[in-house]
């Protein structure tokens, strides 16, 4: 694919197997709709499918699970033992799920794994008033955790900005405090973690929000809200 300024842009690609009786539609369709290549080949796969995607950046690649559909881990290229699961995913893949969450949910595998990420981030969009010191900004979140939130905008506050942000249709749910932890922009045409540049993502531009401590029951109103089971009480980890 030739991108306007006349570069050509490299090729998703995703190999996806599975036993001929499990024709994997749900996921070829899923990566089919996110723009990746998709090749598929008839071997025994157990009860299901398998998918494979390179993460951006590589050489992580995502393993998807395609008899629910779910996803199972993810390998660094020619390192370690075969991927085992990692902790329980509710995330299903779905043929109207878009590359970039399932992406998304695979680098949570990926950074949990090294321990980085304390939390697992849950997809949902959740529509959220964010109040700056000077202006407010009316959007969607794209996941949530019980140590923060990402949300949508192309005219994100900055880094260490302190905000609070409230439920559009639930206000009596209560304010959650937090600060900017960073920001997913685009640097020419592509798509990055703007202080890492390097780091492997695919995701939606917008800002990260790192809660403040001692909110926890507000943030169990939210997640009901939201309908997702509160998060373990180790809430004081980095998100």
């Amino acid at each position: 694919m030739e991108s306007r300024e006349g570069r050509v842009e490299p090729v998703k690609k995703a190999f996806v197997v599975g036993q001929a009786a499990f024709t994997n539609g749900q996921l070829v369709e899923a990566l089919r709709a996110g723009g990746f290549d998709v090749e598929r080949n008839v071997v025994d796969a157990g009860s299901g499918s398998l998918g494979l995607i390179e993460l951006p950046g590589g050489p992580e690649v995502a393993l998807l699970y395609s008899a629910g559909v779910r996803l199972i881990g993810v390998a660094k290229a020619g390192e370690g033992p075969p991927v085992v699961p990692s902790w329980p995913f509710e995330a299903v893949v779905h043929a109207g799920m878009s590359a970039e969450t399932i992406l998304q949910v695979c680098n949570d595998v990926y950074y949990h794994n090294r321990g980085i990420r304390k939390f697992r981030r849950i997809p949902v969009q959740l529509e959220v008033v964010v109040f700056g010191r000077d202006r407010a900004l009316r959007t969607t979140t794209v996941n949530f955790s019980a140590g923060g939130v990402f949300v949508r905008s192309l005219n994100p506050f900055p880094v260490g900005y302190e905000v609070k942000l409230r439920l559009v249709d639930h206000p009596i749910q209560g304010q959650l405090k937090g600060s900017v932890l960073y920001i997913i922009g685009f640097e020419g045409n592509r798509l990055v973690r703007l202080d890492r540049p390097d780091t492997p993502v695919v995701a939606h531009p917008g800002m990260a929000i790192q809660f403040s401590e001692g909110q926890d029951e507000t943030i169990d109103r939210w997640m009901q809200v939201a309908e997702i089971k509160p998060a373990s009480p180790a809430r004081k980890m980095r998100w």
